[in-house]
């Protein structure tokens, strides 16, 4: 009976270490291929940060080395170099700037560079009392008035409630209107991922190659959801998550190798 016990307890206590949050973070899976995940900002807001690598690495990966009940990947970065693409701030150091990127300062104007630099960022703020605010907002705008931004994660471009594809220097038009840039596929079907906030709850939300979405179908999923704010994080082969026994990819096995990551730590 002890033996019975003790193994009884055992495996309680590893069941429980294996998906510690499993009450603060609410997988939907209503809609085919597409994966919500609904994260209590209250209970676990301290737990959620961005997490960077020294080269690239794998969201699978960077799941299984380290203590994380969840991880989905990040922000924008050359695939070639490394080399950011867009901010990434923890524990209030900037840790990822795209003014280091060489080839984005040849590529791009001063005022290119400047809309680049100003996309859309998750933000985790934090008052005196140690109280964390969520919101999702452009990187140089002010955060309030006694609150300062412990974590960020930025890529963009804002899909709700307004759709910033031309103000964050993703799609660009000709003088008739025609369409000349576009640096994300936006009117096209691919994988997505997606952050977005309602109230205290954290968003992450991860459309499937087989889903199919673009940028307005998102913003319109995203009100459908009735969310107070969403974004758009890396896409397309970036696209993985992975948390508890749920593993999304987007187009290869086990996703490909990025930069940056959106967590929960253990």
């Amino acid at each position: 009976m002890k033996k019975f016990l003790i193994l009884f307890l055992l495996s309680a206590l590893f069941s429980f270490s294996q998906n510690a949050f499993a009450d603060e973070i609410e997988y939907i899976h209503k809609t085919p291929n597409v994966h919500i995940f609904k994260l209590d900002t209250k209970k676990i807001g301290c737990n959620i940060k961005p997490y960077v690598v020294s080269g690239l690495d794998t969201v699978k990966n960077v799941y299984e080395n380290n203590e994380f009940d969840f991880v989905v990947n990040g922000g924008y970065f050359d695939p070639q170099t490394g080399a950011p693409v867009s901010y990434v701030t923890i524990n209030g150091e900037i840790v990822e700037n795209p003014y280091d990127n060489a080839s984005l300062l040849e590529k791009f104007s001063d005022e290119e560079m400047d809309q680049i630099a100003d996309r859309a960022e998750l933000r985790i703020m934090e008052n005196k009392r140690g109280k964390l605010r969520f919101d999702i907002t452009n990187h140089k705008a002010y955060a309030p008035n006694g609150w300062t931004v412990k974590h960020a994660l930025q890529a963009g471009p804002q899909v709700y409630p307004v759709l910033n594809l031309e103000k964050e220097f993703f799609v660009s038009y000709d003088e008739s209107g025609k369409i000349i840039k576009d640096s994300i596929d936006a009117f096209k079907k691919r994988p997505r991922t997606v952050v977005g906030i309602r109230g205290d709850f954290l968003y992450v939300i991860v459309f499937t190659k087989q889903a199919g979405y673009t940028l307005d179908d998102i913003h319109k999923f995203c009100a459908g959801l009735k969310l107070d704010k969403a974004m758009n994080l890396d896409g397309g082969g970036s696209t993985a998550i992975n948390y508890d026994d749920v593993e999304v990819y987007s187009e290869e096995k086990s996703g490909r190798k990025v930069k940056s990551f959106l967590v929960v730590e253990d």
